[in-house]
């Protein structure tokens, strides 16, 4: 990257030289976020955050919120050899705070001190947390909340604050206590705990 960006500074732009699209690979799972204000990346703990009106739109589902959604990255687990190497020594600590170069306004840091992650741990989104998915029967699924939370581990996604709600076709759920909570099931399948009101339409649930 460092080496693109020093060759492309400088040159003006043609339909040569021309930016080659973002296409994602075969075997991946695409997602695209887009935000307004912004990305901060935090390498030594594993943390993005994106901030203001945030989109996020994934094969299963399209996620909107106001505020900020923050991923949480799980760290690698460390070898037996990087286990020792990773706790130097006063010494070696003041060597890697002396061998930060500084040039200009620019920090060079120890990349040594960085973690390395893999996969997703937790996801975060706040604000006005709106959901659209399909459910395993390929039925349209709307919720609303406050927070929702996504582990990585289990692929269960909570849905808190602000009186979430769910809804599917006719059939709108709501929760009413303060500690309920909707849960969406790695399939989209949806469960709801806690106090809650359901509004439906008869004649739809008796011909289904």
């Amino acid at each position: 990257l460092h080496s693109q960006l020093v060759t492309t500074i400088g040159v003006e732009l043609t339909p040569a030289s021309a930016a080659v699209p973002l296409i994602p690979k075969p075997e991946k799972v695409p997602v695209t976020v887009n935000c307004e204000k912004g990305m901060y990346f935090d390498a030594i703990s594993g943390t993005i955050v994106y901030q203001k009106d945030v989109v996020v739109i994934h094969p299963k589902y399209k996620l909107t919120c106001s505020d900020e959604l923050k991923i949480i990255l799980k760290e690698k687990p460390k070898s037996d050899k990087s286990d020792k190497s990773a706790k130097p020594d006063k010494n070696e600590k003041s060597k890697e705070k002396n061998s930060e170069q500084k040039s200009g306004n620019t920090v060079t840091p120890n990349t040594k001190s960085l973690a390395r992650f893999s996969g997703l741990s937790k996801a975060i989104a706040t604000g006005n947390v709106v959901i659209r998915s399909k459910d395993k029967d390929g039925k349209l699924i709307n919720t609303h909340s406050d927070i929702a939370t996504y582990d990585g581990e289990t692929g269960i996604m909570i849905l808190r604050g602000d009186k979430p709600t769910v809804q599917q076709g006719d059939t709108i759920a709501r929760i009413l206590s303060d500690t309920g909570y909707i849960k969406i099931l790695p399939n989209m399948s949806v469960r709801i705990e806690g106090r809650h009101e359901i509004k439906a339409n008869l004649n739809e649930l008796q011909n289904n």
